[in-house]
């Protein structure tokens, strides 16, 4: 029986030099890169219904999922449409509240990015590519003492499309068949 090492510290990987980005919902072929990102948690929940077979062996029958994500950005003010009634900048925060204000989905593609500290081969970052629908804003924080506001974005991960390391920062192509989730 062979031991092989996994998980070592030389294939740690940073956000120092990650980022989030999200794809365009106006124009497929770009990103918008958020500069000002704080934090972005993601929680894939695989929900499963356990019952027992008649031999008494415990079984787990698939019920879903519940994938959630939430973030803190910097509020600036890019986040903002030009236009409200109705916004028309499908990556803007004025149009994310406006369409939860009249009950319809937001569909975002996000690609969260992480580089290797010390690539082993020509993989040197990671990507976690998701459909998201944020429906939930806030608090928008105004601090005691000053500085910059924030805003807290989350809500649910519609669907899985990618998660593969490369040897690129590029967010990858969406694969040919997509993690039906």
């Amino acid at each position: 029986m062979a031991i092989i090492d996994t998980n070592e510290q030389t294939y740690r990987t940073r956000t120092f030099e990650g980022f989030v980005q999200m794809q365009d919902p106006d124009n497929a072929a770009n990103y918008l890169r958020f500069k000002e990102r704080q934090t972005l948690n993601i929680t894939f929940r695989f929900g499963r219904e356990g019952h027992y077979a008649d031999s008494g062996r415990k079984a787990l029958d698939p019920t879903g999922h519940n994938h959630t994500f939430d973030m803190r950005l910097k509020f600036t003010l890019d986040l903002l449409s030009a236009t409200d009634n109705p916004p028309t900048d499908q990556s803007t925060l004025t149009y994310w509240l406006y369409k939860n204000s009249i009950f319809e989905p937001v569909e975002l593609v996000f690609v969260a990015t992480v580089k290797g500290l010390n690539a082993h081969s020509t993989d040197t970052h990671g990507h976690f590519k998701f459909k998201l629908d944020p429906d939930t804003f806030g608090p928008l924080t105004y601090g005691s003492s000053g500085g910059l506001n924030e805003i807290g974005i989350s809500g649910e991960v519609i669907e899985i499309v990618t998660v593969k390391k490369t040897g690129s920062s590029t967010a990858p192509a969406d694969p040919s068949t997509a993690w039906h989730t």
